[in-house]
């Protein structure tokens, strides 16, 4: 009886002693070795900053040319996977952080915006982006990134709009209704027989369309004497209609 109870009790501490090292395992600091392991790094650049990219970032949503309104806010999720940076330990998780830049006519529009998550193992996660507002109409390239960008002490810090390359990319449109267009050019005309087609101006916010590009042109009632109706409904980078 005494030789069980002694056994017992030998692979019960054997027991506390197994979990006891395996939650230090894991409970040590994920960057504690951060500054030992790279401590050539750390006298070779005084700010300590280090980017580390990895297989990149893809736009998830919006689809390709999706069209969105002009004041409204778009929202962009990508996807990104987790991958370990060189120097940390596999229990290691450092935050990841997915940047989006919006271009226009080759220009950024705005600042850099940022999402991030944090997992282990190689998952796969989708990350919901900041919105941006587009104020103007046309074309909108919006651009991610997956980067690890931090310090010595675990702190974020910003990606420089230079140093941004886009691991994908995505053409939007956005759109400005016509409704408030102002339409001129229609003067009264002779009656002659036959279909008047007058051809109007339209201008909004201060800016002439392009009849060619910007909307298309329907007349109803303009063979007899009376009051005819000329209608302009917005296409490519314009929607709606005014009349």
């Amino acid at each position: 009886m005494n030789t069980a109870r002694s056994s017992w009790f030998l692979a019960f501490f054997i027991g506390l002693a197994i979990v006891a090292c395996t939650l230090a395992l894991f409970a040590s600091p994920a960057y504690a070795d951060y500054t030992a392991a790279h401590s050539d790094f750390v006298a070779a650049q005084s700010d300590y900053l280090t980017t580390q990219a990895d297989g990149g970032a893809t736009i998830d949503s919006p689809s390709k040319n999706a069209k969105f309104d002009c004041g409204k806010a778009v929202t962009v999720k990508a996807k990104a996977t987790y991958t370990r940076p060189d120097g940390f330990s596999i229990f290691s998780t450092p935050k990841n952080y997915v940047y989006l830049r919006v271009v226009k006519d080759g220009v950024q529009v705005g600042d850099l915006l940022n999402g991030s998550f944090t997992s282990i193992f190689g998952a796969t996660h989708t990350v919901t982006l900041p919105s941006f507002i587009p104020e103007t109409e046309g074309a909108y390239t919006i651009e991610v990134h997956h980067d690890y960008t931090y310090d010595k002490d675990k702190n974020h810090v910003e990606l420089d709009p230079a140093d941004f390359v886009a691991d994908d990319s995505r053409i939007i449109i956005v759109q400005k209704n016509l409704q408030t267009a102002e339409v001129t050019g229609l003067d009264d005309l002779v009656f002659t027989g036959v279909a008047l087609t007058p051809v109007p101006i339209v201008t909004i916010d201060g800016k002439t369309l392009d009849p060619d590009t910007d909307y298309d042109v329907s007349y109803a009632n303009n063979v007899n004497v009376g009051q005819a109706t000329v209608t302009v409904t917005g296409k490519g980078f314009y929607k709606g209609s005014a009349t």
